[in-house]
């Protein structure tokens, strides 16, 4: 197969990642799918070697074997054995090959432009041939990080060390926090070509691409020059099965000219849809951006701030007018840039609260702490003069706490993951 041309945008995406257990291959049900049209395909998964078992959102078992291509469906879960490796395609120029011993959960809207990978286990190599439109998103989490994809080459791994190597264009790589899963806006680092990041856990080492990054597995989807095509294992298959993804959309021509190259652009935001009780920041991804001296919501200005990647950062606390959607634009001196219906903010509930405290017996004359509130079926610990202490949750509105017979007033102070709320109570 002749090599995509290089005016096409390539992302290869290596990612190991270790800590789960693979189930034997004695404890997966033995229940074939049959294949699926091309035409049907939301997001095709197609096995080069058994076995390659499916699981569908939800389900708790049994995992499904597949024999040939299968429909994958939105929230559904890919794992291959340890002689498995299989293929997903959102698209002819959109394509992940998983090798042994694998684990992906797959995230998409049904428009397909929304992509979010996690990868559970294992390793995921991805090529993206074509420009993405600017409310798409081609995305790589695990544990610890996200790599966001605009046009590059690059590959992650988390075995034995956490690191990230890039061969074309720039990639986006920001931390996640190990409690909440949230994205750091704050720690985004654009990682150009040539360059590999090393992951300390706490900061991002970029330095110098060497032969040692280059593994079996980098060669495999990314092989020397005068390699046989065969060595190229998603485009060996795109070659041989081109009946099994669907096609991708014509190619448009998007040059800028002189005039345009310094007028900053959207490619992307992230997240679109979010609850600014549990998000503290919003991204936006584009061309530059460091150039940007205005960024209105609804057409009212509002506070940003600019990454040294350029990439802007909003916090969710100028999202103040009542909205639920709102349109974007980007302003700077050579121009702007605009994106209707770019968030969308999902209307907040009350949150943890604390209404009233109070000390009581129930029917038993065993004695109680009675915390009365809002939220209090999310609230994940108790403390009780500092301490922790276990509790039962009546409702969404009480929680109880077993305590003995009060003497002097203490405090209480219950939380969930991202919330607190505090009171006092009396004999």
């Amino acid at each position: 197969m002749k090599r995509l041309c290089i005016s096409l945008v390539v992302l290869l995406l290596l990612g190991i990642v270790s800590g789960v257990y693979w189930l034997r291959h004695s404890d997966i049900s033995k229940v074939t799918s049959p294949p699926i049209s091309a035409a049907s395909l939301t997001l095709a998964v197609t096995p080069l070697n058994a076995d390659v078992s499916l699981l569908a959102v939800g389900a708790q078992g049994p995992w499904t074997v597949i024999a040939s291509t299968t429909n994958a469906s939105d929230g559904s879960t890919v794992k291959t054995s340890s002689d498995g490796r299989a293929i997903v395609a959102r698209e002819a120029t959109i394509i992940s090959s998983l090798d042994n011993n694998t684990e992906l959960t797959l995230s998409f809207s049904s428009d397909k432009k929304q992509s979010r990978f996690a990868l559970t286990t294992g390793k995921i190599w991805s090529k993206v041939a074509r420009a993405l439109e600017q409310d798409e998103v081609f995305e790589i989490y695990t544990p610890t990080m996200v790599a966001a994809v605009r046009g590059t080459s690059f590959g992650v791994s988390l075995d034995p060390k956490r690191s990230l190597v890039v061969s074309e264009g720039t990639v986006w790589i920001s931390r996640r926090n190990p409690q909440t899963g949230e994205v750091v806006a704050s720690s985004t680092v654009a990682v150009s070509a040539g360059n590999t990041v090393e992951d300390n856990g706490e900061d991002f080492l970029v330095r110098k691409t060497t032969a040692e990054d280059k593994d079996d597995w980098y060669l495999q989807n990314n092989p020397e020059p005068g390699a046989p095509p065969s060595q190229n294992s998603i485009e060996y298959f795109i070659e041989n099965n081109p009946q099994t993804v669907p096609a991708a959309p014509a190619p448009v021509s998007n040059t800028p000219t002189e005039a345009e190259v310094k007028i900053p652009s959207i490619l992307s935001v992230s997240p679109q849809r979010f609850d600014p009780q549990g998000t503290a920041n919003v991204r936006i991804y584009g061309e530059n951006l460091k150039l940007v001296t205005r960024v209105l919501l609804n057409s009212k200005p509002v506070e940003f701030s600019v990454t040294t990647a350029g990439v802007i950062v909003i916090s969710t606390s100028e999202f103040r007018d009542g909205n639920d959607v709102y349109d974007l634009e980007i302003i700077a001196p050579s121009g702007s840039s605009t994106l209707d219906s770019a968030f969308t903010m999902v209307s907040a509930g009350p949150g943890l609260t604390i209404t009233g405290t109070s000390f009581g017996y129930d029917q038993s004359q065993a004695s109680y702490i009675y915390i009365l509130g809002t939220g209090m079926d999310t609230v994940d610990t108790v403390l009780i003069s500092g301490e922790t202490v276990p509790f039962e949750v009546v409702s969404s509105k009480e929680i109880k706490v077993a305590y003995p017979v009060l003497d002097i007033s203490v405090s209480v102070e219950v939380r969930s993951r991202d919330q607190s709320a505090s009171d006092r109570v009396s004999p």
